[in-house]
Formats: C-alpha cells, structure tokens, sequence
C-alpha cells in the first residue's frame, strides 16, 4: 500500500525536504575530474610496447659505433691515408662499405634490426587502427617503414665491389622508403593535431618538436647522399674516373653516417610515440566519433558537468549548450521525469 498523499515522505527522510545550497555571488566554475595516475600495469604495458624501437636504435647506434672504430683502426698506408673500402667509392666508406667487410656483424645486425623496425610501425598501425583522422597515411607509413627494412636486410647481403648499381639502388631505395615512412608519419600527426586545436594533448606537441628537428637535419644530409649516390652511378661503371665524382661521393658518404643518426632519433621518437600511442587513441576517438565533439566533449565530460550543476544548484543550462540535444542530456533529463513520477 502506499503512503497518505498527506504524508508521502517517512521521518528517515526528512533531509531531503531541506532546500538545496545556493550557490555564491561569485561565477560559478565547472572543474572536470582530474586525471588519474597512471598504474603500474599500463606504464610496464605502454613501456613494453615502446621498447622495439628504441631497441632497435640502440643495436644500430652500436653496429655504427663498432664500424667507425674499426675503419679509424686500419693500418694507413705510406702517406698516413686510411685505406679505401671498395674500389667504386672514395676516400671515406659509407656504412654498408664497412659492413662488406665485417659480413657477419653487418647481416645480424641488419636482420635484427629490420625485425624489430618493422614491429614498430605494426604496432604503431595496430594501436591507431580506429582513429579516423589520418587513416590512409598510417597505412602507407605501416607500408614505406617496411619496405625500407626489407632493403636494409637485401643491402646487407649485396657485395660493393662486384661493378653492379644492385648496392647503390637497395641503398637509394631504403633511404627513399625511409623518407615516405617519416612525411607519411608528418602529415597523419597533422591530422591528429588538427583535433586538438587547443593543444590539450601535450604528448603530441612534444613529438612534433622532435620530428621537426628530424625533418631538418634530415633533408639536407639525405639530398646530399642521393646526388653522391645517382651522380657517380654511370652506365660505364661505378669507379670514379674524374675529381668531381671524387668530391661527391666524399660529401655523400658522411651525409649517410649524419642520416643514420637522424634515422636512429626517428627510431627514438617512434618509440616516444608507441609509449602513449593508448592515450593518444582514446582521445582522438573522443573528440572525433562521439556524440558533442563539435563542442570539444566526450559524453563522459557532459555527464559530469551536468552532475556538478545539480549538486551547486544550477540549471541544465549552464553548460553554454542545450544539455537535451546529447546523450548525456537525455539521460539526465529522462532520470529527473523518472523522479517526478516516483
């Protein structure tokens, strides 16, 4: 049975007759919930996926750092000249010139190194999978980061000194692909960016200062090692006959060693990029695929905000939009009819 109209609320229930607080003179402020410290369990997580990468920039960084140790090692000749690594090439080797002649190092580490590269940007298209803006160019930064490992492995397995273009194209190839892999990589962080318009996402600002620094350090070094590697490349033969070709290959080769460490700096921020590739989605996904994104909330942020104007006395106005035009208004508002009606 129900209670007497006359009488419709017990004595435990009292407090619920009392009025709510007024809110102050002062401009109401809506605080959202503040974030959450990350667990242990995502930052191992979000740690474990960021380590191929920076893996695999740490085993190049090493093979490079053994290469010129041991071309600064060879005996010098009567002049007190290093020796030269590769009869079509000058004075000073490109990379892959020490690696002919430390096979054994050059191909594991290559192959390894290949693996783990690949792995990253798999992980990379895997953790973006569902983020709309940009799509197409994750898709080709999953395809140019690929390639140019499988280049990196076949390059280590073709000799410099058979008077074939085979070593200098895989190696042309690999920097080109690398190159499509980090513009690919450019234009889909614009994207993303582009629904961050407030800079909210600071993990984002940070990588597009890194890439920038790349980018420039990049351009110049990797021009000059193609005009090196294209401008010595004749149909006669590889050995260079005459002083110009001499002075472009001795400006492309340590342009390669620059554009190895500005490869392995890429490698760093790729894995920089993978530790908050999960925060990154989220928000994106967010602010892109759910209901008041044009006002820069998640239905969540509504919900909350809404639940705050209740609880300081407000209306459901406050928000600056019609609360009853998204979900989570209407949830709000067909809860309070449910009240009225009890």
């Amino acid at each position: 049975m129900y209670p007497h109209p006359s009488d419709p609320f017990d004595d435990d229930s009292e407090a619920l007759l009392k009025s709510p607080p007024q809110p102050s003179s002062a401009p109401r402020t809506y605080y959202d919930i503040p974030p959450q410290t990350p667990k242990p369990r995502s930052t191992f997580r979000n740690a474990l996926r960021s380590s191929p990468p920076i893996l695999a920039a740490t085993l190049w960084l090493s093979i490079m750092s053994y290469f010129f140790h041991f071309y600064m090692t060879l005996p010098k000749d009567a002049q007190g000249h290093l020796p030269r690594i590769g009869e079509a090439y000058s004075t000073f080797p490109y990379i892959s010139c020490i690696g002919a002649v430390r096979l054994t190092y050059f191909r594991g580490f290559a192959c390894i190194v290949a693996i783990l590269v690949t792995l990253s940007f798999f992980l990379d298209f895997w953790m973006g999978r569902h983020v709309r803006p940009g799509r197409w160019f994750r898709r080709a930064k999953l395809f140019f980061g690929t390639v140019s490992s499988v280049f990196l492995v076949l390059l280590s397995f073709e000799s410099v000194n058979n008077r074939n273009h085979l070593h200098l194209i895989f190696t042309s190839i690999q920097i080109w692909c690398m190159g499509g892999a980090k513009l690919s990589d450019y234009f889909l962080h614009r994207h993303l960016r582009k629904c961050d318009r407030k800079r909210l996402i600071r993990c984002l600002q940070i990588s597009k200062l890194w890439k920038r620094v790349v980018g420039i350090a990049a351009m110049p070094t990797s021009l000059t090692t193609m005009i090196g590697i294209y401008g010595c490349s004749m149909p006669v033969g590889l050995l260079p006959t005459n002083a110009t070709c001499y002075k472009l290959v001795s400006f492309s080769a340590p342009c390669e060693w620059a554009l190895a460490v500005c490869w392995i700096s890429y490698l760093c921020v790729l894995g920089y990029d993978l530790y908050h590739a999960e925060t990154v989605a989220a928000k994106i996904i967010a602010k892109t695929s759910q209901p008041g994104a044009g006002h820069g909330r998640s239905p969540s942020a509504e919900m909350r905000q809404l639940k705050l104007a209740r609880v300081v006395g407000g209306d459901d106005d406050d928000t600056s939009y019609k609360s009853e035009s998204t979900v989570a208004g209407k949830s709000y508002t067909s809860v309070r009819l449910e009240e009225v009606e009890v």
